[in-house]
């Protein structure tokens, strides 16, 4: 006697519905093999597809779980009859290319397909993320529903007799006749689900496009929420760059020969490509596809880790490969449609052409990359500015050493940059040196070469002075940037530390003094006298071979009164008594602090008054920028003088980009007077 839902007449007529199960293949299956959403839904869009359906529909609610949420697929396929439902659909494990259409080719609803269905068990797909599967479909004017429970399942497995095990009665929730026979159809609702979060429609729709071959087809659209997945979506190769896509097939204008065994006629046909950027995980590889459905995610099938040339090409690399002989007679495609069995026979020749496809594209990545990194360094500014208009033979040097750069994987656009920068100078001293040598080593009785060779030398004197011009100007925007944000003492004395001639011009050599850091932190850590809103020492030594200068840094906010003052002398008497137990190389030592104005106090005038006479000094952040300016505009005036006496076109592009980068910093970090004291 059929199980029928109260309220539902089914006539006994027609049969009962049910399923037959062997329940080792349950136990085999573990109803585990589809756990992931994408992958349960494709089984039932393939099924609409194999149905004959033009439309696939498929609805994810976008609202919080709950026990009402469910997710329907509907085609508009030719549907199926009690019979059909329960012959066919119920029947577990039946293979439906076996019985039904010899060769997987079908014809439905006038439209001949190849058959995507395989084993006869994705309608067990449902269970893997759902407790409960309902079935509702049309044919011939006639509608009948079905409610499968997997609890039920497993109980009715565990208390059948030994007879009836291996069947299971769904529940018929629905039975009508006299419906509009134009309608025909199945829709498959998925309730009781399996998971505490919302799924990620965003991504079950870039999945379910990387699934389908057949989405660019007239006669097959899918719907998720009710927007279409276009075939742009699906087509993965127009994101490639133009330049770097392997077409795969037997035709002479074909990059990669998709011959697999000829002997057997196994052969492959599609692309792989690269982009500008790294590919992210659900697309990252090349993925193996059969009957127009995913049979193989992408991967790379061995490549990674071999050490194959250019195998950094892997990041960016995506591609499809089409291979029909691995879904006939003997199946290689796993149960879930993940992955295909790469051990053995049919399988183990793909995987070795899969191997060997993606490291020929590896290869030939390598040197259209090499050569696009090349023509990408031709527009860098400072390739044009600094290397463009070097002798013949500098330019060859430059230009074969970035070349050979360009070969490494993983050099990006910036680090290419500093690379050239780096390569001009070293060319320019080159140069230089070899022009020293060539005046001291030759006699040249034509003073018009000599002249010549002096002009070129001032050139790269001048050259040099803009090195350090440009370096000083970012060393101005970032001290500009550290006191705007308002960084830390610490950060301030690292990068004081790094800079010293901020303080003064002449200070290049000077280094950190790490030993007279850490003594005076010993000394005068816990000292007491100093007030408790100001516990923290923040300061650093440097020193070269004849001086040692304490700096104190305090905020550029905070005053400075007689408090401050006077711990800065306590700080260069004690370093003082310090270096002068070194009777021979005793250094002289002396003070700065570095912070806001001086406190309008008696005190703190008399102090400041009586360090005048001494090695201390007061300084602001702002007489700090204007000591920077001051001396960046010595080195500008270096060159400006050396343009105008040699009139050289490298010194007069340095100083043009050099004016515009102080307007631009200046429009980044405005400071009092603006980029005309800089450039000016």
């Amino acid at each position: 006697m059929a199980n029928v839902q109260d309220g539902v007449s089914y006539p006994d007529n027609e049969p009962d519905p049910v399923m037959r199960i062997g329940m080792e293949v349950l136990e085999h299956l573990g109803m585990n093999m589809y756990s992931s959403l994408p992958a349960v839904i494709a089984e039932y869009v393939a099924n609409g597809w194999d149905a004959g359906a033009t439309e696939v529909y498929v609805n994810i609610p976008e609202e919080t779980m709950s026990e009402s949420y469910e997710i329907t697929i509907r085609d508009n396929g030719i549907g199926m009859s009690p019979e059909e439902l329960n012959e066919k659909f119920l029947m577990v494990a039946r293979k439906r290319r076996k019985n039904d259409e010899p060769g997987g080719i079908a014809t439905v609803l006038g439209k001949e397909r190849r058959v995507m269905g395989r084993k006869g068990i994705g309608k067990l797909a449902g269970f893997g993320v759902a407790k409960s599967v309902e079935v509702e479909t049309i044919r011939e004017g006639t509608r009948v529903a079905i409610r499968m429970d997997y609890q039920q399942i497993q109980s009715e497995a565990e208390d059948a007799d030994i007879e009836e095990k291996g069947t299971y009665e769904p529940t018929i929730t629905a039975y009508e006749e006299g419906v509009d026979e134009e309608k025909h159809g199945t829709q498959v609702k998925l309730t009781r689900l399996d998971r505490k979060q919302r799924p990620a429609v965003s991504r079950v729709r870039r999945k379910l496009s990387r699934k389908f071959g057949v989405l660019d087809r007239d006669d097959f659209d899918l719907y998720v929420n009710g927007d279409e997945i276009s075939p742009e979506e699906r087509d993965l190769k127009r994101t490639c760059q133009d330049d770097f896509i392997w077409t795969i097939g037997t035709e002479e204008d074909d990059d990669i020969d998709g011959t697999v065994d000829a002997e057997e006629g196994y052969f492959v046909d599609g692309w792989i490509g690269t982009r500008k950027s790294t590919v992210d995980d659900l697309e990252n590889g090349v993925a193996v596809m059969a009957r127009g459905k995913l049979a193989q995610e992408p991967a790379f099938y061995g490549v990674e880790g071999q050490g194959v040339t250019g195998q950094h090409a892997l990041s960016y690399m995506l591609g499809e490969v089409h291979a029909e002989f691995i879904d006939e007679d003997v199946d290689l495609i796993a149960t879930d449609r993940g992955s295909v069995r790469l051990e053995s026979g049919r399988g183990k020749k793909l995987q070795e052409w899969l191997y060997s496809g993606i490291k020929q594209v590896c290869s030939e990545w390598a040197k259209k990359r090499q050569k696009e990194q090349m023509e990408e360094v031709k527009q860098f500014d400072v390739y044009e500015e600094r290397i463009q208009d070097l002798s013949s033979r500098e330019k060859r040097l430059a230009d074969d050493f970035l070349t050979e750069i360009a070969k490494i994987d993983g050099y990006g656009e910036e680090a290419l940059k500093d690379t050239a920068d780096y390569v001009a100078t070293a060319v320019e001293r080159k140069a230089f040196a070899d022009l020293l040598e060539d005046i001291e080593e030759r006699d040249y009785e034509d003073p018009r070469k000599v002249i010549e060779l002096f002009e070129e030398l001032e050139v790269l004197d001048a050259v040099e002075t803009f090195r350090r011009a440009e370096n000083r100007l970012q060393v101005i925007r970032e001290l500009d940037l550290l006191i705007d944000i308002e960084v830390g003492e610490k950060d301030l004395q690292r990068f004081l530390g790094r800079n010293p001639w901020l303080l003064d011009p002449r200070w290049d050599s000077y280094e950190r003094e790490v030993r007279f850091s850490e003594a005076l932190e010993e000394r005068f850590g816990d000292d007491e006298e100093r007030e408790s809103s100001d516990k923290r020492i923040d300061f650093v030594a440097l020193g070269d071979s004849s001086s040692i200068k304490v700096i104190e840094l305090k905020r550029p906010e905070a005053s400075v009164g007689f408090s401050e003052l006077s711990q800065l002398e306590r700080y260069v008497s004690y370093i003082r008594d310090l270096e002068s137990s070194d009777t021979e190389n005793g250094r002289s030592v002396s003070g700065y602090i570095i912070g806001g104005k001086i406190s309008d106090t008696r005190e703190a005038r008399d102090k400041v008054q009586s360090m005048e006479s001494g090695p201390h000094e007061h300084m602001t952040y702002e007489d700090l920028h204007r000591r920077a300016k001051r001396a960046y505009s010595e080195f500008i005036e270096v060159v400006q003088e050396k343009y105008e006496v040699t009139g050289d076109n490298r010194l007069k592009q340095r100083m043009e980009s050099l004016k515009q980068k102080a307007h631009e910093g200046e429009k980044l970090y405005p400071k009092e007077g603006g980029a005309e004291a800089i450039t000016d």
